[in-house]
């Protein structure tokens, strides 16, 4: 669930500062996103499981501490991560 934040600003400048600030840092996390997905995509091909059922037996502690594994986790993670970054900051709206 995102929150939404509303920011109102008298100062023009800064709103477009803040606001191209936000957006370039949604663009980095979008990058990210793809990145940490193309990985995952090449684990799940490799171990014919999607990554959510991978990292639910991997927490489990089902399938060992392979690298791939550490690695696939990781990936996992933060992809996770990154959508709730990017989630955060589509809520913030900014307003002069």
């Amino acid at each position: 669930m995102s929150n939404i934040v509303n920011i109102y600003l008298q100062d023009e400048r800064l709103l477009l500062l803040l606001d191209n600030a936000v957006k370039s840092e949604i663009n980095s996390i979008e990058l990210g996103i793809k990145r940490a997905s193309q990985k995952m995509k090449k684990f799940e091909r490799k171990y014919k499981m999607s990554s959510e059922e991978f990292y639910n037996a991997f927490s489990n502690g089902e399938l060992g501490d392979d690298f791939d594994f550490m690695e696939w986790a990781g990936e996992y993670e933060l992809l996770v991560d990154l959508e709730q970054d990017i989630e955060k900051l589509r809520g913030i709206n900014f307003a002069y």
